[in-house]
């Protein structure tokens, strides 16, 4: 099975994307700007799913797919753009304001 990370895993669509995924059989990294939260969400997922560092998880994953909030998009590609090397790259943002 492919080894994916999902960049913004901590949030909904990233956390549904990666439980989904981990179910699978998929091997999923978790990545948030705070491993913490990361390493927590991996553990409420199972599955074998593990969390850290945006940059941390994209390094050496096959594909790694971004669920950030379109104000964190660009600063969060920046922040992997050296790591995800020949990795498939799926970015998820949607630059829409949600009626609340």
């Amino acid at each position: 099975m492919s080894r994916i990370a999902v960049v913004g895993g901590t949030g909904h669509l990233g956390a549904a994307i990666a439980k989904r995924l981990a179910k699978a059989g998929h091997q999923i990294a978790i990545g948030s700007r705070s491993a913490e939260s990361a390493e927590k969400a991996a553990a409420e997922i199972g599955h074998g799913a593990t969390g850290g560092a945006n940059a941390q998880v994209a390094s050496g994953a096959d594909f790694v797919i971004v669920t950030v909030p379109y104000g964190a998009q660009a600063a969060t590609l920046e922040e992997i753009k050296d790591r995800v090397g020949s990795a498939i790259v799926v970015d998820a943002t949607v630059p829409l304001k949600p009626r609340r």
